[in-house]
Parts: C-alpha cells; sequence; structure tokens
C-alpha cells in the first residue's frame, strides 16, 4: 500500500524539548555520511511546549541545554529493543518544504550556514543546503505522537536515534515505524535517494 502522508493538525505550533544529554559520540570519518552529520545520540527526554533554559552546553556549534543534571560518568539506560532492529507495520511519507531549513534556523537559533546558504554548503563538499538532522527529527517524532500517542507529546519519555544521511529541500522523507511493543515504538526516516536520514530510532512512551 502507498505510504500515508503526514500533515500536521497545527502547522504553526512550536515544539522544544528538554532533555538530560547522557551521551554523544562521533562516527569515524570512513562512514558514509560527513562526521559532522554523523551524530549517534542516546538521550532521556520529555517533550514539552516550553523549556526554561538552565545551563547552556555548546556542541558542534548546538546550544543543548538541561533541567536535568546528569552525574558525571552516570552511563545511559540499556535501549530498549527497538533500537536495534523492528518488523516495519506501517509508512508515511512526510513532506519536507523547500524553505524548511531557513525556518527551522530561526526558531531553533542554529546558525550553521550549511543549512542556509547555498555557496557555503557548496564549498563544505555538500550537494546543497541540507535539512538540519534536529528538524528531520522533530518531523518524524511529531508523527508518531499524533499518530501514535494521540497528540499528547507528555506522554514521551524517551527518545534516541542516528543522524546518518542527509535531507535535501524540497523533498519527501519516509517514516517507517514499527508496532509498540513494551512501551517503545522502533523507526526510521529515509531521505528521498531512500538512505537512513535517521536510523535505530525508537520512542518510549508511558
Amino acid at each position: 500500500t502507498p505510504p500515508t502522508t503526514y500533515t500536521s493538525t497545527e502547522p504553526s505550533a512550536r515544539m522544544k524539548s528538554c532533555a538530560p544529554m547522557l551521551g554523544l559520540s562521533m562516527c569515524k570519518k570512513s562512514d558514509p555520511a560527513p562526521p559532522a552529520l554523523c551524530k549517534s545520540i542516546h538521550w532521556t527526554a520529555r517533550i514539552s511546549w516550553f523549556a526554561e533554559p538552565i545551563r547552556p552546553v555548546f556542541i558542534g556549534g548546538v546550544s543543548v541545554r538541561s533541567h536535568d543534571q546528569a552525574k558525571p560518568g552516570e552511563a545511559a539506560p540499556p535501549l530498549p529493543a527497538q533500537a536495534s532492529g523492528f518488523e516495519v507495520d506501517n509508512v508515511m511519507s512526510i513532506p519536507v518544504a523547500a524553505q524548511l531549513a531557513h525556518t527551522y534556523t530561526e526558531c531553533a537559533h542554529i546558525w550553521n550556514p550549511i543549512h542556509t546558504d547555498r555557496g557555503v554548503a557548496l564549498a563544505a563538499g555538500l550537494p546543497d543546503i541540507i535539512l538540519h538532522g534536529t528538524a528531520t527529527l522533530a518531523l518524524a517524532v511529531s508523527a508518531l505522537v499524533d499518530g501514535q500517542l494521540d497528540g499528547d507529546a507528555g506522554r514521551v519519555s524517551r527518545l534516541g536515534g542516528r543522524f546518518a544521511a542527509m535531507v535535501l529541500m524540497p523533498s519527501d522523507i519516509e517514516l517507517q515505524m514499527g508496532k509498540a511493543h513494551n512501551g517503545s515504538i522502533g523507526f526510521r526516516v529515509l531521505n528521498a535517494q531512500g538512505h537512513e536520514a535517521i536510523s535505530q530510532g525508537f520512542l518510549s512512551y508511558q
């Protein structure tokens, strides 16, 4: 069956997330995606409409702010089984508008010119400006919350995934998701070229 097309029920709505960052690792230069685009992040998160900044941490030009202070050396909790694989149960197509990176840049305050300046992107060896990995994640999670959690973002308790490939604009990305099991849903996002833009994705909920 053809994938379902996802459109937010509230196009003007904004969503912020606050989370204690438990781990961040860079991929090797030999990996397919450029190193700067290939971060593996696992975190525990509570999605909320507003987040009061407490402590800024700058990683590769991205400001991460957290209410909860993770203890030094604290290990991340075990990942759900869906992070290592799942059987696809549903597929959804999500349109990515041509100017989405510009809009997201201003909303998220992530001013990296590879997302908005074609000359800079080309000079960096990219084929064109690319969408932020976190914007791709936001599109996927918003679709999952609306489709699987009745739009209740407060039920999300944890997110995880790996940014693995670029998303160009305009294009359509494909969200593949598994069945909910033991309070978690596995997912991956494919870009228009069929490559995994987000791999090893999971969303845990209450």
